[in-house]
């Protein structure tokens, strides 16, 4: 099965984060610095071409808060990563 590249930086939806997303076949890691210096990491994996599913610590930059799963649906244009906790990423820079 072939798997649309997510690779690149990716903003949250507020635009003050950037997300570094590193893509390998059906899984990726993400890692991104919150504003007080916690780092959060995250590893996902395709459940098919345009749905995917992560697993995160440090939500929201605060240490201790556990780790975190959610689903996400990659949008059409490969803009996009909408999640379904009512967060989204927004692609900052193209794939190469």
């Amino acid at each position: 099965m072939e798997y649309p590249n997510i690779s690149g930086a990716w903003l949250s939806k507020t635009g003050k984060l950037v997300y570094i997303i590193t893509q390998l076949e059906d899984k990726f890691v993400w890692r991104v610095v919150h504003e007080k210096g916690v780092t959060e990491t995250g590893i996902g994996w395709f459940k098919d071409p345009h749905n995917v599913e992560a697993q995160w610590n440090f939500h929201g930059g605060k240490l201790g808060k556990g780790i975190k799963t959610c689903t996400g649906e990659i949008a059409k244009d490969m803009k996009q990563i909408l999640w379904k906790d009512g967060d989204h990423f927004m692609k900052r820079i193209p794939n190469r």
